[in-house]
């Protein structure tokens, strides 16, 4: 595990119960030798948490490993969304123009974009239209879990066609 970055994880406190909190989760990925993890949640963002977890770490282990700790922000109603309906990404074969506006934040921002729980027809879309708007850096989320359930042939296409994670 030496080195690797985890782009999605979710820890304690949840909406249910997750195997670690987040403090348990950097110890994880400090013993493993991970680069970083980047902390998920459907309730809000977690920025504030990863700072507090990298400042913990500098008290604790000072500068023993090289391992971060990164928030995220999930654009959904509770942090206000895209727009009121955070799940409207896609309309008639494009994506809402509100959007446009966030990929502007994330090129700008040299930030990560991560799809969510698209399908993956959808995916497609968003991932073109990132990469149009001149976003660098996209991971497509979980794309075998259940709720987007792309096939491998889409993964490989899409990782050979827009250079996605």
């Amino acid at each position: 595990m030496k080195g690797v970055i985890d782009m999605h994880v979710h820890t304690n406190p949840d909406l249910r119960l997750r195997a670690y909190d987040d403090f348990e989760m950097m110890e994880a990925g400090i013993r493993v030798g991970a680069r970083a993890i980047v902390l998920k949640t459907h309730q809000g963002t977690t920025m504030d948490r990863a700072y507090l977890c990298n400042r913990h770490n500098e008290i604790v282990h000072g500068k023993t490993n090289n391992f971060t700790m990164f928030g995220s922000i999930t654009l959904n109603k509770v942090v206000g969304g895209i727009n009121p309906k955070a799940v409207d990404v896609v309309r008639d074969g494009k994506v809402v123009p509100e959007l446009n506006d966030v990929f502007g934040l994330i090129r700008d921002h040299n930030a990560v974009l991560g799809t969510a729980h698209v399908s993956p027809e959808e995916a497609f879309i968003v991932v073109e239209a990132a990469r149009n708007a001149g976003v660098k850096n996209i991971v497509v989320t979980h794309p075998e879990w259940w709720i987007v359930d792309m096939s491998v042939e889409d993964q490989v296409r899409i990782v050979k066609d827009y250079d996605v994670i």
